[in-house]
């Protein structure tokens, strides 16, 4: 029987990019409001299963990945990341808190 961590190391990449190809879809339907009752949950679910293989392979390509905080690039790259998700952040937090019921 192979270890838990062979496993992991052998389908952790394809796992990442197969979730990845799912959330993008799903994304994408949500964004454009096509099935939205097909991908929502789909979308917040597996979306949060992806991060199990994604942690995987950062621990798998670790030193590669420390390598990348060595350069400019890791740095300017998550601030522009952060800086973008911003106005989506005050925009969310200037709406009004709305409940919904079950």
């Amino acid at each position: 029987m192979k270890s838990l961590r062979t496993i992991l190391f052998r389908y952790g990449t394809p796992l990442t990019l197969g979730l990845f190809l799912i959330s993008t879809i799903s994304g994408l339907a949500l964004y454009f409001h096509l099935g939205t009752n097909l991908f929502r949950e789909m979308h917040e679910i597996l979306s949060l299963v992806l991060l199990v293989p994604v942690i995987v392979h950062i621990w798998r390509n670790w030193p590669g990945f420390v390598n990348y905080f060595r350069r400019r690039a890791m740095p300017i790259s998550l601030a522009v990341c952060f800086l973008a998700a911003v106005p989506f952040v005050y925009a969310g937090l200037s709406k009004p808190a709305v409940e919904t019921l079950p």
